[in-house]
Parts: C-alpha cells; structure tokens; sequence
C-alpha cells in the first residue's frame, strides 16, 4: 500500500506530521492547513487489492456511522471521509477524525495511565462514569428500536484522554460493521455448541482484541447486544482496579456482575452501570463528577481552570470560578482586570440567569397549557361523536360533556376558530337532541351556534382544514355553509339563502387548488341546498 511520510501531504490540506499502524489501520497525525487545526488520519492497511477490497466497504460504512454520532464531549468526532486514488488505480477511503492530546507522561489512552499506575479510586470511578455517558449517547443516536448500538472493540486503547482530562471513546463503528459484514459472509467460525467450550477457538477473522471481547462475540453469535459491550467494559474496569488499594466491595461486585459469562446475568445497559458508580462515588464520600467534568486534572490542583475543549467564554469561566473558588482566585488568575469588573460580571449572570428562569417557566406553563388543551379537544371530540352515533338520553350526556370540554379549551385558547367550530357543532348536536322536549333551550342552542359560526367568520382567518374524530372539515367556508343550514332549521330562509350564495360566489372566487375535493363537495351540498331553500321562500 502507498504510504505517506511526515512532510508529505494526504489530498492538498492535510500535512502529514506523523504516522503509526493502528491495528488494520494505518493512522496519520497531521494539520488540517485549511481550518488550521491539528487531526488524525485513520485509513485500512493492506497489503493486496484483495485486501483492501475485503477491508474498504466496512471501513466506509463503519466511517460514515461514526461521523453519524456528531460532536460530544464524551466520544471523539469523526470530521469527514474522502477517497483517493493510489498508484495502483486503487480508490482508497481515509477518515479525518479530532485529534487528541495526551498526557506527557502516559500518552493519550487509558492503556497508559494503566501501566503507569496512576489512576487512585477518584480517578478510577470518574472515568468509568464518563465510558458509561459516552456508551449511552452512542446508544441513543445510532440505536434504534430491535438493534443495538455496539462498540465491540472498547479496551483500554479506544479510550483517549486528553492532557486535561477529557476522556474520549474512539473508532465508533468500526467493529460494529466489519463484525456484522464477517458474520453474514461467514469470515468468523460459528457458535460452539457450549458457552464453556472456548478451547481451540480459532476464527478466519479476529475483529477485536480477545482479552476484552465477550463470550458471545468470541463465538461469532448473530445476536449480539449492548451487553457485549458491558462485558468488556467490565474487563476495562477490572484492569483500571487492579493493583488499586481500598477497592470497596460495592465496586468488586459491579466488576462481577459485568464479567458474567451469561449476557442475561449482566447489567441490561450502560444507564444501570452509571448508577451504580454514581452510588459508589457518594458512598464513598467523594467530591461530585461534575467537578472533574469541568476543571479535569486541574481539579485536583489548588490553580482549577476549565478545560479547553469546554469552549467557554472567559467571562463565563470568571463567573464559574468565582461561584466555585471564590473572586480573589478569579482576580489572582487574571481574568478579570479588578473586582469591579468581576462583579459587574456576576450581576449580568444574575440578571442573566433569572430570564432564563422565567423563559424556562413560561415555556413549561404554555407545554402544560397546549398539553391540556390536546386532551381538552381529543376528549371533546371523542364525545361528540358517540352524541352523533347515539339517541335521547345517551346523546344528550355526551353533547353536555362534549360542550363542556370544549368550553373548557376556549377558556384555554379563546377565539379560536377550530374551538369555535366544535362548540357550534356541539351546540347544534344537542339542540337537535332537546328540541322535542325542550323547543326553548333548542332555540338558544342554536343562536349560540349561529354565534360560534359568526365569531369564525370575523376572523377572516386562511383556509386550515378542521379534523373531528374521522371527519375533515375546511374552515371558514364550511362554517358559512353550517351558519347557513342553522338559519334554515331556524326558519330564517332569506338569511339561509343569502349564505349559500355568498357561499358558492366564494368558491367560485378563492383559489382552491389545494383543496380541490372540499371545494368541489362543497359547492355541490351549497348548490343542492339553495335550489331546496329558493323552493322554500
């Protein structure tokens, strides 16, 4: 395969500075010269077409899952993916990714830090902590209903971390797809037919690192899971512990449960993990994550100062600071010019923070509105169509009760036109119900709904289509027809009359391309009910 050598650039903006194998990658460190930033280069090794033409088709749709995950603190971002063509006429796919900045003295994965001993009880559950969050973004953003996000390839060297303490998951999606791809063209021995017999194992493709791959994935199995990926989780946290003094048994007990052979007998996901560390570190009297999440490394220090990539303003950092470390740390820091100034600062936050908590509570009170009015309406409109499908009494009860939710809506939203047009058409409902027996409330029933129709009618609103349980109503045109058809069983022919025709020269005016069909229905109930009414007068 064509290499490239520090000084060489890959396309025309990416000079090579360094360059490392990294498993069946190769991986290049190099500045982006167009957005003027550091990035790593990640591209399959091979050392025939054969090769890489079993390699390319994974690399590329396990690259453009990653870049599907986006930016988050806990994972690192996949940039772009892009192809170029070799000497050999080969069209090579390479993927730009973040670059991380590691530790002087333990590099830039966890791996380091494990070799080198230096991650203390704090340290240990802190990143666990962030391994979990970072799983679980993962899950929400590339799972979906009946299949898992997996990593299949977490241990120790996919987990970044940063020289301020970030940590990071990499090579998202990887694994996912090459597994997946060997599984269905048979690249990986079958299951054994005992979980326990793991002895001459000897798949034709080892996709992962074996000390950290579980029992399901050692044995090639189709359906596999979020488990899996705990299982290695489990295997990451047992290495991070070991050698570690004062492990509590709360913590041991985790690591067992994770390590199960059984997927069925481990945590069901990365959330119920994440709890449990979250209990260990208040069991355990230690300070919050949220500090450690914020100030890293320098959390530890007597000098905090927010890490880098949270991309915070100055100003911001000075009233985080000052909230945290008090305003003379914040002057002696220098990030502000005096304590004038710093308490300029922390009165713009107050003010600041007291609109977003007014814009926070009105937003939840106008949710909370529009929530009750959706079931204020749904229930209304369920009612009234058991009013309309039932007779006497049991029509009777549910007009009222469709009347009344409805009335309960307008009270909510007033002057609606669609809360309108269901109380005019619940009104009506129960007049006609009553009339029989009650001609004089039958008759205020029907003025209130001339009255609904009147008040939508003065709204001199757009077309909008009104959906009632089954039935679609087009507003405002079908409230002049009702309008009409109300003054008609009232008596009143010549304002009925006067309805339908300023109905149909209506139509005939509007635009109703798109509502051809109502229009059309329309001007057919309109024409046939002026042609009954002119016989009427």
């Amino acid at each position: 395969m064509d290499i490239f050598t520090p000084g060489e650039h890959i396309e025309s903006s990416y000079l090579v500075q360094d360059v490392r194998k990294s498993g069946i990658c190769m991986l290049y460190f190099c500045h982006d010269e167009f957005f003027d930033r550091p990035v790593a280069i990640k591209t399959p090794r091979y050392d025939s077409v054969e090769q890489l033409k079993d390699s390319v088709d994974s690399f590329v749709q396990g690259a453009k899952r990653w870049i599907l995950a986006g930016r988050e603190m806990e994972t690192v971002e996949a940039y772009t993916l892009f192809r170029v063509l070799t000497d050999d006429d080969l069209n090579v796919p390479y993927l730009v990714m973040e670059f991380i900045k590691g530790d002087p003295q333990s590099g830039s994965s966890l791996l380091g830090w494990i070799n080198d001993s230096r991650l203390d009880l704090q340290l240990t559950l802190y990143f666990a902590h962030t391994i979990c969050t970072g799983m679980i973004k993962l899950q929400k953003k590339l799972g979906r209903p009946g299949a898992d996000f997996v990593h299949l390839n977490l241990k120790p060297q996919n987990i970044l971390i940063s020289h301020e303490g970030t940590l990071k998951i990499t090579d998202i999606g990887l694994t996912e797809i090459s597994y997946r791809n060997a599984i269905q063209g048979r690249l990986i021995s079958p299951p054994f037919k005992n979980q326990d017999d793991l002895q001459g194992f000897a798949p034709k493709v080892i996709l992962e690192t074996p000390p950290y791959m579980s029992p399901e994935q050692c044995m090639g199995h189709r359906a596999i899971d979020r488990r899996s990926d705990i299982y290695s989780f489990g295997c990451i946290l047992h290495e991070m512990c070991t050698g570690n003094p004062g492990i509590p048994d709360s913590l041991e007990e985790l690591i067992t449960k994770c390590l199960s052979k059984k997927p069925e007998e481990r945590p069901s996901d990365f959330g119920e993990v994440r709890e449990e560390i979250h209990k260990i570190v208040k069991t355990e009297g230690l300070p919050p994550g949220i500090r450690f999440w914020l100030f890293g490394f320098s959390s530890f220090t007597e000098t905090p100062r927010v890490k880098s990539d949270m991309n915070m303003k100055k100003e911001e950092e000075a009233v985080l600071l000052a909230k945290t470390c008090g305003m003379k740390y914040v002057i002696d820091q220098g990030l502000v010019k005096d304590r004038e100034e710093l308490e300029a600062l922390l009165a713009k936050d107050k003010q600041l923070a007291k609109r977003k908590k007014s814009a926070k509570e009105k937003e939840s009170a106008e949710n909370q509105r529009l929530r009750e009015l959706s079931e204020l309406v749904s229930m209304g409109d369920a009612l009234l169509q058991i009013a309309e499908d039932s007779e006497d009494k049991e029509a009777e009860k549910s007009a009222r009760s469709a009347m009344s939710k409805y009335l309960s809506a307008d009270k909510l939203i007033p002057d609606d036109p669609q809360i309108n047009f269901r109380l005019a058409m619940a009104y009506r409902t129960l007049a006609g119900v009553i009339w029989e027996n009650n001609e004089a409330l039958g008759d205020e029933l029907l003025n209130l709904t001339i009255k609904r129709y009147d008040a939508i009618l003065a709204t001199k609103m757009k077309p909008a289509i009104a959906m009632i349980s089954d039935s679609l109503f087009l507003l405002p045109f079908q409230a002049l027809f009702q309008r009409g058809t109300a003054f008609a069983v009232r008596g009143d022919f010549e304002k009925a009359v006067e309805d339908m025709q300023s109905l149909l020269s209506w139509l005939h005016e509007s635009d109703g391309s798109d509502f051809r069909s109502f229009f059309e229905k329309l001007e057919q109930e309109a024409s046939g009910c002026l042609n009954i009414l002119e016989k009427e007068q």
